[in-house]
């Protein structure tokens, strides 16, 4: 109130059981998107185990909006959603994305929700796992607004993604040579990383440099990235 401000956006900065954004006293959508296994140590060592206390922001009888996952994870969260009346909406069964066209600069792409169908959406992200991102993103959006008895504007989901931007993930930042730097950290991003280049029109030879924290499942990442013909520098960031 203090701020002016007519909505607010907050990211669970880990978990979300015992995370301090747990103090806000009322939403109108809690948001989850894909899991892995992540900062294990305190959050768990199974994708259900993980699930749990990324379910914790489901506190209410708020709509809840999940994005395509593993199945062991989703039902964690649709338990959650009923013992907490809340309402979940899945990306998955919900939505239909069709891309039109994608390159290096981002992709154009169509978006069938339960409100509406969205055409020649631009997203200056590239990858599938963006596009599921940004109907994640529009879904709550609608049922955001939704709640207030209103419609969302088609030209602010229009004008959102196109201005969207995410550094460092994907992020073309030189092109002679093509450059790219993504801050993933887990067999998950590596997976999407992977996808992203299989869509694009991209050198075959390839040169990773890679630094990753102590913790981080560095196996599982490698094994997904490299291939037979890379060549891998390995720079270790200057902490554990």
């Amino acid at each position: 109130d203090e701020a002016g401000c007519d909505w607010q956006v907050l990211e669970c900065g880990l978990g979300g059981r015992l995370d301090t954004t747990n103090a806000v006293g009322q939403k109108a959508v809690a948001v989850v998107t894909p899991i892995d296994i992540e900062h294990a140590a305190i959050l768990g060592e199974t994708i259900p185990e993980i699930a749990a206390e990324k379910a914790g922001i489901i506190n209410s009888d708020c709509a809840v909006v999940v994005s395509p996952m593993r199945g062991s994870a989703l039902d964690v969260l649709r338990t959650a959603a009923d013992e907490a009346g809340a309402t979940l909406h899945s990306v998955e069964e919900q939505c239909a994305i069709r891309v039109a066209k994608q390159n290096l600069e981002g992709q154009q792409i169509d978006l069938k929700t339960p409100l509406r169908t969205y055409r020649g959406l631009q997203l200056r992200l590239v990858g599938p796992h963006q596009t599921q991102n940004a109907a994640a993103a529009v879904r709550a959006a609608e049922l955001a607004w939704e709640s207030t008895g209103e419609e969302l504007p088609e030209a602010a989901v229009k004008e959102g993604l196109a201005n969207a931007r995410c550094p460092g993930r994907f992020e073309a930042i030189g092109r002679k040579p093509l450059t790219i730097v993504d801050g993933m950290h887990t067999p998950l991003a590596a997976s999407r990383f992977k996808q992203t280049v299989a869509g694009l029109s991209l050198p075959k030879q390839r040169a990773y440099v890679i630094g990753l924290l102590d913790g981080k499942q560095t196996e599982a990442i490698s094994h997904v990235l490299v291939e037979p013909g890379d060549t891998v520098i390995v720079a270790p960031p200057n902490t554990p």
